[in-house]
């Protein structure tokens, strides 16, 4: 059954149940099998579905022209406009991430995220996941700014980091919606010119601001920076 179907079928029965579900989906399929006439299959269905796309339309039916209104539930109900039925799609789970924009005489400290997973290979603001919720009704997040301090051990020094975020920006994956909490600071490449803390897999650099471009950024880091570019320096 296809879309044109399957909403004709739907209002005919009058089926307050979403079509996409496994149990409405075979109720409709078993009335389909019923009605479908011996030796006429490729007639009726072609009918069915023109039925479906001419006349019994998703936003404007033409509930007067229908040849099966007599026999039409969801018109003698004044339903027609309500079905079939469609359940909310859930809304995709929200992820926290604090970041920091570290500058150090014109240039930004920015890493490259692992080859292997979601936008591997990509440069972005250091950052580290969080809890939703995490920052105070005043934008404070001390516990998180102490796990972004400890991320960046080795590779850079970090000088007035503020206690609340700045700059709150969203970004939507396929599966997940993420909201980046922007902590911009001032800071210095740490003793000895780590480009990887102790133990960490992740790649650091300091590059100068005007060199971005050349550097594959992710989507999200990309409307941090324009939205930082009069704070920075």
């Amino acid at each position: 059954m296809d879309g044109n179907v399957t909403r004709l079928l739907c209002r005919l029965l009058a089926l307050r149940e979403d079509p996409r579900d496994p149990g409405a989906r075979n109720r409709l399929q078993g009335v389909a099998d019923r009605l479908l006439p011996k030796g006429h299959s490729a007639d009726f269905n072609q009918a069915m579905m023109e039925l479906g796309a001419l006349v019994c339309r998703p936003g404007r039916p033409r509930c007067p022209e229908c040849p099966l209104a007599e026999h039409c539930e969801a018109l003698r109900r004044n339903e027609a406009l309500d079905l079939p039925l469609r359940k909310p799609k859930p809304q995709a789970p929200l992820r926290v991430t604090l970041v920091l924009a570290v500058f150090h005489g014109g240039r930004l400290l920015i890493r490259r995220r692992a080859p292997e997973g979601l936008l591997g290979g990509l440069w972005e603001l250091p950052g580290v996941p969080a809890e939703v919720g995490c920052l105070g009704k005043d934008g404070s997040g001390t516990a998180g700014l102490r796990k972004l301090r400890e991320s960046l051990r080795g590779v850079a020094l970090l000088e007035r980091v503020p206690r609340k975020s700045v700059l709150s920006v969203r970004h939507t994956y396929t599966h997940f919606r993420e909201e980046l909490e922007v902590f911009p600071c001032r800071g210095r490449p740490a003793p000895g010119g780590r480009s990887r803390p102790e133990g960490g897999e992740l790649c650091y650099r300091w590059t100068d601001q005007n060199d971005l471009h050349e550097f594959p950024i992710t989507g999200a880091t990309r409307k941090i920076l324009e939205l930082l570019e009069p704070e920075r320096g």
